[in-house]
């Protein structure tokens, strides 16, 4: 309802304030920076009433309802293509009832365009552009459509926290002038700020504020803000109920007493598109690098690389064991002798071998082909010991050690060693076989001491790793400065197929609940599988599983007794011949 006066005529301005916004998926009013993969399509139907949107009180205090009823059928559609959004909304009119009596008829039709710069799905600030058109197609008298072409320009700014959405639309629409009495209805700064709250089961919350401000004059009740309570939840894979409930928060033209919201939606899954090249992740094979679209395998999602066996081998030409790493056009690394397939370009090439000083150079990778690369590491030495003990602490006779491409050893004072990530291998006759990886610096002095169990003991055999895997916190990620370690013991796994079933242990400390703590460790465990897997050891020799902190290393509180507990342990489980 607004305080002025005016010819009885009813205004060439549109009273409805509210429209659905045509693809947000967290809010009803509200857009959102939200990107949708090439060649999404949407559709939505959304009914809602509005009761006495236009009221004006003339000077004796008498009413006139242009317009007091509003049942319409907002149509929306959507496509998308890359960063662009089109879409179009068609308002149906089912009916209205006001000074003009009973309508049913077309409103304005609107097509409108919206560029995502930074996904807020993505992001953690999203960032999106909108323009819209609106033309001049209402068929009824009463007040919902303008005169002439209108338009708007907004900017979409969000963030989610967690199951928390909050997002702000700012723009200025331009709408043909419209002089009522001493009231000048024109150009106008918009405003929307909208708020969701994601529940389980793909339902949620919203609500929705909005206001549009004219430039010419702002006269007091004059400015109409509206505030909607709504809803969703999802029927099926691509099915979406929509709801909700308003109010006008003033007296302004086109702010109702009441809204009402209803309205069902075809939304499919917005699969992600990581690389952003068109084919959504599910059907993209390389989901972090994008299509080249050349004529040739342009369906797979991968650009077409060259097929890169990169070799270490020693000053005298043998193979070693090592990992190396190519930083370029893509970034990849793996353990010598191994394939990877790169898009052409020039790379550095680095590479780690125990007992080597480290190597880097540039190489170029031609296009298609296969390609070799061989890197010539220098012996570089430090200083290893070793002991072998039984159960009880004492020396058994006859232990023998080893690494690998070494034969055995018997257990010395010290012995001269390529520094790097080690794996040294105990065993005696009557007892168990042991393993042990370690990090030994260039020049540095190190000692491992082994403890085997007889072979009628029961105990499990263990590999030893005698440093930690780094994760991110609070996270399964493992983190770039484990790699090597891992690698390490990837090779371990793969020169010995013996081990034909080993199980992978991720433990942690005792901060969080204990089920945070054993699904944070299953996590882990996982994910050290599956970066063995990836190094080449077979999946069917491998478990992992997770005990949080129900299996503590040490007792007590504090960094030491916490870095002691947070671990991933190894142990063989079958052998075979």
């Amino acid at each position: 309802m607004i305080l002025l006066s005016m010819a009885l005529a009813a205004p060439e301005a549109s009273g409805q304030l509210f429209r659905p916004s045509i693809d947000a998926t967290r809010t009803l009013w509200t857009d959102d920076s939200q990107r949708a993969p090439s060649g999404y399509v949407l559709a939505r139907g959304m009914l809602h009433y509005a009761n006495r949107p236009v009221v004006f009180t003339d000077a004796d205090g008498v009413q006139t309802a242009y317009l007091s009823d509003v049942l319409q059928l907002s149509a929306l559609a959507a496509w998308s293509a890359g960063p662009v959004r089109v879409g179009l909304d068609v308002p149906v009119l089912l009916r209205t009832a006001g000074a003009e009596g009973a309508e049913t008829g077309l409103g304005d039709l609107a097509l409108e365009s919206k560029l995502s710069l930074a996904d807020g799905t993505r992001h953690p600030l999203g960032v999106a552009l909108i323009a819209r058109m609106s033309f001049p197609t209402t068929t009824v008298a009463a007040p919902l459509g303008n005169r002439g072409l209108g338009w708007e320009i907004s900017a979409v700014v969000d963030r989610s926290f967690g199951p928390v959405f909050i997002g702000a639309n700012l723009g200025t629409r331009g709408v043909p002038k419209v002089e009522l009495d001493n009231f000048v209805w024109s150009n106008q700064f918009q405003a929307r700020v909208g708020m969701g709250y994601a529940l389980s089961g793909g339902s949620g919350l919203s609500l929705d504020v909005g206001t549009n401000i004219n430039y010419a004059n702002i006269v007091p009740g004059s400015t109409p803000a509206e505030a909607i309570l709504g809803g969703w939840g999802r029927l099926s894979d691509s099915l979406v109920l929509r709801g909700g409930v308003g109010t006008g928060i003033t007296a302004g033209y086109g702010a109702p007493r009441l809204r009402v919201i209803s309205g069902l939606s075809w939304e499919p899954p917005r699969d992600p598109d990581a690389d952003d090249d068109g084919i959504v992740d599910r059907f993209d094979a390389c989901v972090n690098r994008a299509e080249d679209f050349d004529g040739y395998e342009d369906q797979d999602g991968c650009p077409e690389p060259t097929p890169v066996r990169v070799s270490l081998l020693n000053t005298a030409g043998e193979p070693v064991h090592g990992r190396w790493v190519l930083t370029g056009p893509v970034d990849t690394h793996g353990v010598g002798g191994a394939v990877v397939e790169v898009p052409a370009g020039v790379y550095v090439l680095e590479a780690f071998a125990s007992g080597h000083t480290e190597l880097s150079r540039a190489v170029q990778v031609p296009e298609g082909g296969d390609h070799g690369i061989t890197m010539e590491l220098q012996d570089a030495g430090s200083r290893l010991s070793v002991r072998i003990t039984d159960a009880e602490g004492r020396d058994i006779p006859g232990a023998v050690w080893s690494v690998p491409g070494d034969g055995p050893s018997e257990v010395l004072d010290s012995v001269l060693m390529k520094p790097g990530t080690l794996t040294v291998q105990a065993s005696a006759d009557g007892y168990r076989p042991s393993t042990q990886i370690l990090r030994l610096g260039a020049g540095e002095s190190g000692q491992v001491v082994f403890s085997l169990a007889t072979v009628d003991s029961g105990a499990e055999e263990q590999i030893w790793v005698n440093d930690s895997i780094y994760f991110e916190t609070a996270r399964s990620t493992v983190l770039a400065e484990s790699h090597d370690l891992l690698d390490e013991v990837a090779s371990v796994f793969i020169d010995h197929p013996e081990m034909t079933r080993i199980r992978i242990e991720g433990h942690t400390d005792s901060r969080g609940s204990a089920s945070y703590n054993q699904k944070l460790s299953a996590a882990r465990a996982a994910a050290v599988l599956e970066y063995l897997v990836e190094q080449g050891v077979e999946r069917s020799r491998l478990d992992s599983v997770g005990f949080g902190e129900s299996r503590p290393l040490v007792e007590g509180q504090g960094e030491a007794a916490w870095s002691k507990n947070r671990r991933v342990d190894f142990f063989v489980v079958e052998r075979g011949e």
